[in-house]
């Protein structure tokens, strides 16, 4: 019915259709000119929609606030393209995990999960994991760059999420090399209760989390006039999980002979595999608490604090064999299988089985706390802020890869095989401890007059790992005994950084920054088994230049070039880990740190159509990087390297418009080119495509909100990346690719007596199938039901 109305009020919203069509070409690499003129053009006609003033209040678009950019500044202000996603928005989309707050951001990819999305991979602008991930202004990444904290967040606890893109090392040091995600919590006006309960599983049984089970409560208070706000809640999740892996042999492997079931099929570089079954459904668990308090001491001085839990954990449950012996009974192989060079346990082959079906994927757990308090007090004109945080995390990881006499499996004979199954028997244990402190202490200080201001600054940011392998006596049990010691890994680092930036109102319609940072990095402790490597040292400057400019009221012109870096992380120095899919990923002591150059420019044109408010915009971004740290695969090994100098430049488009009849639409497209020009370690590299970063994606969503009725439909693309370095992974649909997709979410929504709210969300609404390294989750349902007091 709605659709029904669109069309007859608005004629040109047909064009979605269109889209759709375009999208999907697109993903398939069709010839790409006539569909980019068609795009165009369809910008164009929605950009030229005629209303008239209606009678009834239409939704508008407010101007945000972020603090992403260390102080709380407007987007008009902040330099760069930056997006803020509000609580509003979150609330009228599908939001079953956390990273769908994310979802159509323009230059910004999250990586589709097969469930337990541990956000590890969101890519801005094409570089993937450069990004500072923030919670309520703390760093969460770590030195392995994890920021699982974000995993367990339920939507319903943010206010808003802020995005900001280009480097931005001049403000927070390493690793800021493509921008910055800040996840902010809200946080009570009055007293209120929220709470939701929700439950979700596949249209089709294992092609989706199954039985999705979400909850969430909170209580907030004000006091003493509103100058203490407190806040508790907790939330989680659980769920069944779906068979998103694929067991599978080499052609030729002696435990096809005799035996039927497998099914042909190729890898992700075309070499003929067999699939022989799946590694069982990745059943999970999260669980999250969060208590937060503000308290302004004076007019002038306040204080902000919080403490932060969470936990996940997951297993795999129910792994399946395809494969029958000649009476039909099911067979899943012994420890005397080889492949077909007559070989066992080699990197690559995933064998032997069963230990083959779950090897690298076992079960996990990880908890993770927070502590923080920040200080902020206003002398006039002047502002200065401090803010201490610490994070500790704890990983627990039970392998499932024979233990001890695992390493009688590599050779050409076999002695003492290990009793390993998929219900038990000998495996490993690692545990890992993490611990972050970090300090900023910074002042804005204005110099002359008001219009010029100084942002000042120091940060001090020591982190500490230590990594323990133990091989235990059964694999399924975190308390199992350990049968002896495996290896070790223990590292610190800290990092140093005095930052100054010049913010200065020239004109009432010209703005500019200057910024310069100075880092001193340093790795040390570095102990593997016992042997200590030697410190790891490195001095870094990173400059930032931005201007604004608004030729006309309702449009502005933001310009701005910077530069970066990200040290390498523990696991890219000293680890060595093996995929599910057996490549083996070496690490490497002697990497450099990655540095970025990047310009980009655009210009943000709002729209005023009668009442009815809209903000276009439109920019062209240009990245170098050098010394890239990548993942260089030959032969089924993987070496963590440098990588030369690489190009990244694109476009980003959005267009956001209040509509008409409490509608409003959001339509964003990205373009990212990617070229390595120089490798010296490997010049067969030169010319391709960098790995993880599709060159199209693209975003269209409707949605509704009167106030009684709320939902949202969108249609999110995006073409398919490389994930070799040498791009010889072409082949889509197969376990270990990465696919290009085209995929619809709705979701309907309705409120009722008062405080009560029902919701639908139907993801992957045409069960489009594709992978993302894993099976990626087909067509599911989502049924909310959530209050407010």
């Amino acid at each position: 019915m709605i659709t029904i109305l669109l069309v007859l009020r608005f004629k040109h919203l047909v064009i979605l259709i269109a889209i759709y069509y375009i999208f999907t070409f697109i993903v398939k690499g069709k010839n790409l000119k006539k569909e980019y003129i068609s795009f165009i053009a369809s910008l164009l006609l929605l950009t030229n929609l005629g209303y008239s003033k209606e009678e009834n209040e239409a939704i508008r678009l407010e101007a945000a606030t972020i603090t992403a950019t260390r102080i709380p500044t407007t987007i008009d202000e902040a330099p760069g393209n930056l997006s803020v996603i509000s609580q509003e928005e979150i609330h009228i989309r599908p939001n079953s995990k956390i990273s769908d707050t994310l979802r159509g951001i323009e230059g910004l990819r999250q990586s589709k999960s097969r469930g337990l999305d541990t956000f590890d991979t969101v890519t801005i602008r094409g570089i993937p994991n450069g990004a500072t991930i923030m919670l309520d202004g703390v760093i969460l990444n770590d030195m392995n760059n994890n920021t699982k904290m974000i995993t367990s967040m339920n939507p319903s606890d943010l206010l808003q999420v802020e995005v900001i893109r280009g480097p931005f090392s001049n403000l927070y040091g390493s690793g800021a090399i493509s921008g910055a995600i800040n996840f902010v919590t809200a946080m009570p006006e009055k007293f209120e209760v929220k709470t939701n309960i929700a439950y979700g599983s596949p249209f089709m049984l294992n092609t989706a989390p199954e039985n999705l089970v979400r909850g969430y409560i909170s209580i907030g208070n004000v006091f003493f006039d509103s100058k203490l706000k407190l806040k508790a809640s907790y939330g989680f999740s659980t769920s069944d999980g779906y068979a998103a892996d694929t067991a599978f042999v080499e052609s030729g492997d002696t435990i096809l002979s005799g035996n039927t079931g497998a099914i042909d099929s190729v890898n992700p570089q075309g070499k003929p595999i067999k699939i022989v079954g799946n590694m069982g459904k990745q059943a999970y668990q999260i669980h999250d608490f969060k208590l937060r308090a503000n308290l302004d001491i004076t007019e002038n001085i306040s204080l902000d604090s919080g403490f932060y839990f969470n936990f996940y954990g997951y297993r795999h449950d129910d792994p399946k064999t395809f494969l029958r012996d000649s009476n039909g009974r099911e067979v899943w192989g012994n420890n005397t299988n080889t492949n077909s060079s007559g070989t066992l346990g080699t990197h690559g082959t995933n064998r032997p089985l069963p230990i083959g079906f779950g090897r690298n994927i076992g079960k996990e757990r990880y908890a993770q706390s927070i502590f923080y308090i920040g200080y902020t007090q206003y002398f006039d004109e002047i502002m200065l802020q401090a803010k201490y945080s610490r994070i500790d995390g704890w990983r627990d990881f039970n392998n499932p890869d024979g233990g001890a006499k695992a390493s009688s499996l590599n050779g050409s004979s076999i002695t003492n095989a290990p009793n390993t199954t998929m219900l038990g028997g000998q495996g490993s244990n690692t545990k890992d401890r993490y611990q972050t402190n970090n300090l900023d202490i910074f002042s804005m200080i204005p110099i002359f007059d008001s219009k010029h201001k100084v942002l000042a600054g120091g940060q001090i940011r020591h982190q500490q790992f230590d990594n323990e392998v133990n091989n235990i006596f059964d694999w399924t049990k975190f308390d199992s005994a350990i049968e002896n010691f495996k290896s070790s890994q223990n590292a610190k680092s800290i990092n140093s950084g005095i930052f100054v930036e010049l913010r200065s109102q020239w004109l009432n319609n010209l703005s500019t920054t200057l910024g310069l940072r100075y880092d001193y990095w340093l790795g040390y402790d570095f102990l593997t088994s016992g042997r200590q490597a030697s410190e790891n040292s490195k001095h870094k400057i990173s400059p930032k230049v931005t201007i604004n400019y608004l030729p006309f009221s309702l449009t502005t012109i933001k310009a701005s070039f910077g530069q970066g870096f990200r040290a390498p992380t523990l696991t890219n120095l000293f680890s060595n880990h093996v995929r599910t899919d057996g490549v083996v990923t070496l690490g490497n002591p002697n990497l450099k740190p990655e540095s970025v150059t990047a310009f980009d420019i655009g210009v943000e044109q709002k729209l005023n159509i009668g009442q009815y408010q809209g903000l276009m915009k439109a920019y062209y971004f240009n990245t170098y990087r050098s010394d890239i740290i990548f993942t260089n695969i030959v032969n089924s090994t993987g070496r963590i390297e440098n990588g030369g100098l690489a190009l990244i430049n694109g476009l980003e488009f959005s267009y956001k418009q209040s509509l008409p009849f409490y509608f409003s639409l959001l339509l964003t497209y990205t373009y990212t080119n990617s070229e390595h020009l120089t490798n010296p370690g490997n010049p067969n590299l030169v010319g391709k495509k960098l790995t993880g970063i599709p060159e199209h994606l693209g975003f269209i969503q409707i949605a509704y909100d009167n106030s009684k009725f709320f939902g949202s439909f969108g249609l999110e693309m995006m073409s398919k990346p490389f994930a070799n370095a040498d791009n010889s992974d072409t082949i889509s649909g197969v376990y270990g690719s990465t696919d290009g997709f085209v995929l619809g979410d709705l979701l309907l929504g309705y409120r009722f007596l008062k405080n009560y709210e029902a919701s639908l969300n139907i993801t992957n609404i045409f069960n489009y199938k594709y992978f993302s390294f894993y099976r990626a989750p087909g067509a599911a349902f989502y049924i909310q039901l959530a209050a407010k007091f």
